[in-house]
């Protein structure tokens, strides 16, 4: 999403930051799953991951805190572009 915004010279600021770390985290989270699908072969294959790293358990725990974050930044975000109260989106999430 940085690319685009850079091509155009538009000013990064603590917005655009903001959208770009939470699509990161998101994307992180996403891809946290199939790690974990994938951790017994790469555990036998040697394979440095999150899930071969650490235990099933914290790494689900990681996902899960990761997600929260990343959906804050997302509520953050919004209320900041529409004016509405933290409370107001945490009710319609």
């Amino acid at each position: 999403m940085l690319f685009p915004l850079l091509q155009y010279d538009i000013p990064l600021n603590i917005q655009v930051w903001l959208t770009f770390f939470q699509r990161f985290l998101f994307v992180l989270v996403l891809t946290i799953p199939f790690d974990i699908r994938d951790a017994e072969d790469d555990y036998l294959q040697s394979i440095k991951t999150f899930a071969t790293s650490f235990s099933l358990k914290a790494v689900k725990r990681l996902c899960l805190f990761l997600f929260i974050v990343s959906q804050v930044i997302s509520m953050y975000n919004l209320a900041q572009y529409y004016s509405f109260s933290y409370l107001a989106l945490l009710i319609m999430t």
